[in-house]
């Protein structure tokens, strides 16, 4: 069974390098430190899930989240952010699958994976 491919994108290395750990396993896991660096990778990859951070220096994860909605890529997105209450609105518009509020298990990442 081929794996699915999983993108996480955060400015912070620890929580990069600790989810791609415990995910490698059962997804292809492929990561990036920033917006820009995600946006470059969803161009030139088939990515099944998105996993952002929603504040990030540059291009943050709304701004990535537009681009991506706006050019048509279906995959599944999981924003994931300590500001999860004060962007509501938005993420209701750009048909977010899934919020995770920080700091989160990356056991609850995996159900939710799983599940869909």
């Amino acid at each position: 069974m081929k794996k699915r491919t999983v993108l996480i994108v955060d400015d912070e290395p620890g929580i990069l390098r600790s989810l791609a750990l415990y995910l490698k396993d059962e997804f292809r896991v492929l990561k990036a430190a920033s917006g820009l660096e995600a946006w470059q990778v969803i161009q030139r990859l088939h990515i099944d899930w998105l996993v952002t951070d929603l504040k990030m220096p540059g291009m943050g994860g709304l701004e990535l989240l537009e681009k991506v909605r706006g050019s048509g890529y279906k995959m599944k997105v999981i924003l994931s952010s300590g500001y999860v209450n004060d962007v509501e609105d938005k993420v209701c518009l750009l048909k977010i699958d899934h919020c995770l509020q920080k700091p989160y298990s990356p056991i609850t990442l995996v159900e939710i994976l799983r599940s869909c």
